[in-house]
């Protein structure tokens, strides 16, 4: 359901599908939120308005190890399943206006996604921000497209996201994606997006594009809350594109509140969690290869190096991938673990893709990393297991 009002002689156009808005009473804060934008004066002749979104859902069989095993229905296997509205108005001089406001929902249940998006809610328990559900949870901006790049202000994907998700071979969906890395670099939420947050995209210089954030923790110290500075949080990324080969690298800062005691209170201190990543993608005609190194801690330091690859013919395509993960541990020895995953989708039409995939982490004695989908998370029952999922699903976007 979508609504947009455009003049194609002034607006760059978009793959977004319109139907009239309708009222079905009551109306969620959400509903209002998407009539008020399509029913606005400010949806002009120059002006779009979409509705889009992916639903994407699967049938899971998993083995946690130990004997420990699971059958469901996931949301978000090849793809987190979303909706959202976006707008784009031309305001001439080569400027644009723009925003998005996406939220994430959990398919199988009909739910809304929890997520941590407000640094400055940090607890205790929490120190990357209490954990919510509802609102705009995946993307909420405001901001201008001018001739020296791109202004986002609000909550967005920061630099270090848009590298991992180039140097993957399954684009951060099914299992066996990088996001197997989060057991050595901490909570997604600490790379994948900015909240309080102004982010810069470069327009394209010879094939090199930069990306830089920076996320205002908006922390002010009072007694027993987070110490001021803490959740800021800077990144830089850059993508250089040269015929068949795309090479991409991200650094990544964010200061994390101190806990200590019980019951566990802020200490007053913050440190300094870190990220770097290099990574290439090669495409000829129907194969693509990925490899990259993605160093971390949390706080402490950990790295991931990895190689896939992907060959399409017509509307089938597969692909496969190896990680090996690493990460020191004061306590004992060093946890390593290999993560592998197995894919295959095909295109019932440019908006409808079957897929089936298999992933496997085989951890060491005191590894316990899992294995994951785009939204789907399989942890091992303990250090040592070795969890393995098969899922076979459907998306469908609009």
């Amino acid at each position: 359901m979508t609504c947009q009002i455009t003049r194609p002689k002034k607006t760059r156009r978009h793959s977004m599908k319109d139907t009239p808005m309708r009222h079905h009473p009551p109306l969620s804060a959400a509903s209002f939120a998407v009539a008020a934008i399509c029913l606005s004066p400010a949806a002009n002749a120059q002006s779009s308005v979409a509705l889009y979104g992916i639903l994407d859902a699967g049938f899971v069989v998993a083995d946690r190890g130990h004997g420990v095993k699971i059958t469901q229905v996931s949301s978000g296997i090849l793809s987190g399943s979303r909706w959202g509205v976006r707008g784009v108005e031309d305001l001439g001089a080569g400027l644009k206006a723009l925003f998005t406001l996406e939220t994430g929902l959990d398919l199988d249940t009909g739910t809304l996604k929890a997520f941590s998006p407000q640094p400055s809610s940090a607890t205790p328990t929490a120190p990357n921000g209490a954990v919510f559900t509802g609102g705009f949870n995946r993307r909420s901006f405001v901001g201008l497209d001018t001739p020296i790049g791109e202004f986002h202000f609000g909550r967005d994907y920061a630099p270090f996201f848009h590298a991992v998700l180039k140097a993957d071979t399954m684009s951060l969906g099914l299992f066996g994606n990088l996001q197997s890395s989060v057991s050595i670099t901490g909570s997604s939420e600490r790379w994948v997006r900015f909240s309080n947050g102004v982010n810069y995209l470069s327009p394209n210089l010879g094939g090199l594009r930069v990306r830089a954030a920076y996320s205002f923790g908006e922390n002010t110290g009072a007694p027993g809350t987070a110490p001021k500075g803490a959740s800021n949080a800077w990144g830089l990324g850059a993508e250089y594109s040269m015929g068949d080969l795309e090479l991409v690298g991200s650094y990544q800062a964010l200061q994390l509140a101190n806990t200590a005691g019980m019951p566990v209170a802020f200490t007053g201190n913050t440190t300094t969690v870190r990220n770097w990543l290099l990574g290439a993608r090669y495409t000829n005609g129907d194969f693509a290869a990925t490899t990259g190194h993605w160093r971390g801690s949390s706080p402490w330091n950990g790295r991931t190096s990895w190689i896939g690859v992907a060959y399409s013919m017509g509307n089938h395509t597969v692909s496969t991938q190896v990680q090996s993960l690493s990460q020191a541990n004061p306590a004992g020895s060093k946890r390593e673990a290999t993560v592998i995953g197995l894919g295959y989708t095909y295109s019932l039409s440019r908006r409808t893709t079957l897929y089936a995939t298999w992933g496997r982490s085989i951890n060491n004695a005191t590894a316990s990393v899992a294995v994951l989908a785009a939204d789907v998370s399989i942890a091992p029952t303990a250090a040592g297991a070795d969890p393995k999922a098969t899922a076979i699903g459907v998306r469908h976007t609009f």
